[in-house]
């Protein structure tokens, strides 16, 4: 993605949901940039967000990074899914 043009033509200005962000950090297939791009353009419209960064590639491999995500997951549906 060029620029915050690109990142509301993706769908940025049509979401109201509250959005976790799962980023693999060494991710090849998807630059870590383009998911804090399209974060950051949620948040400047007021959508609560939040960016998780393991240190992993694409798929989530390392067991710590298994078990952190899936308590911020855990923690994220209990605060919003009420």
């Amino acid at each position: 993605m060029v620029g915050d043009e690109a990142v509301m033509d993706g769908g940025a200005a049509a979401v109201k949901t509250p959005t976790l962000f799962l980023l693999g950090a060494q991710d090849l297939r998807v630059p870590v940039s383009n998911g804090l791009q399209y974060a950051r353009a949620l948040k400047e419209k007021g959508v609560e967000t939040k960016v998780i960064v393991p240190k992993d590639v694409h798929a989530i491999d390392r067991p710590q990074s298994d078990f952190e995500s899936f308590l911020n997951i855990g923690l994220w549906f209990k605060k919003y899914c009420k």
